[in-house]
């Protein structure tokens, strides 16, 4: 009777840890893109665009980090005016988002070229963007080339358990253990 009973807990803990690791993860890619900066120089807007292309949403998406490093012309230091966490929320499969990052540049010359960087982190992913060379004023004077291209990786660990599928593990392990009580009675 007794190596029933410990056949039950081991049970109940085994279907706990397989529920609690998930299902694997799938690969992952991004686009990212800079589209038509705008705005005073002390207010500089830039809409950043980040495309999911993938066949699963990306949940939980948030910038958590934003960093400028200046590549030329006279130094400055901008500032970046943008709350961070800046909250996505879901991206969903094929589909995008644009959020917006504001930038004090004043007394920036016109001819800085400055490189961009974030970081994205989500439910079960991190990821990071990044842009070289983005000036600080104007992208073009054509309409068609106000948009810069970027760089995006995208790491995806296991889907994250739900509190649920924890509690019914340990509802496996209970239920084994009633049924050992229930059967000594």
């Amino acid at each position: 009777m007794r190596h029933w009973y410990l056949s039950s807990i081991a049970t109940g803990l085994v279907a706990g840890a397989l529920i609690a690791l998930g299902p694997a993860a799938e690969a992952a890619t991004l686009s990212v893109s800079i589209n038509d900066i705008s705005g005073a120089p002390n207010a500089r807007v830039w809409p950043i665009d980040i495309t999911n292309s993938n066949a699963f949403a990306l949940t939980g998406a948030e910038i958590t980090a934003f960093s400028l490093t200046q590549e030329s012309g006279p130094a400055g230091t901008p500032v970046i005016d943008t709350s961070l966490p800046i909250m996505l929320g879901t991206i969903p499969a094929n589909s995008d988002v644009t959020f917006d990052v504001t930038i004090d540049f004043t007394g920036l010359s016109d001819s800085s070229l400055f490189d961009a960087n974030a970081t994205l982190i989500g439910a079960g992913f991190t990821g990071s963007l990044s842009f070289t060379d983005v000036p600080v004023f104007s992208v073009c004077d054509n309409p068609s080339c106000l948009s810069l291209p970027g760089t995006a990786s995208l790491s995806l660990s296991s889907t994250p358990l739900p509190p649920s599928s924890m509690l019914f593990g340990a509802a496996l392990l209970i239920l084994g253990m009633m049924r050992r009580q229930l059967s000594a009675s």
